[in-house]
């Protein structure tokens, strides 16, 4: 295996970024999830750091090999 790919974030990463938070939204065993839309609630959006740092987003590590 190749070692890990390390770059800088950038724009392109915000639609993977957002699907993560979606993801790492609780639900309990047995609940259905929460509609997409929760992402548009302040409560949620608000974890969405990645909007308004510019060039501050941070780095992004995957790897090279599908």
């Amino acid at each position: 295996m190749e070692a890990p790919i390390v770059r800088k974030a950038a724009a392109e990463d915000e639609p993977f970024l957002r699907e993560m938070l979606y993801h790492s939204l609780f639900v309990p065993e047995g609940e259905k999830p929460f509609s997409r839309t929760i992402l548009q609630d302040p409560a949620v959006s608000k974890y969405e750091i990645y909007r308004g740092m510019g060039a501050n987003r941070g780095y992004r590590l995957y790897r090279a090999d599908p």
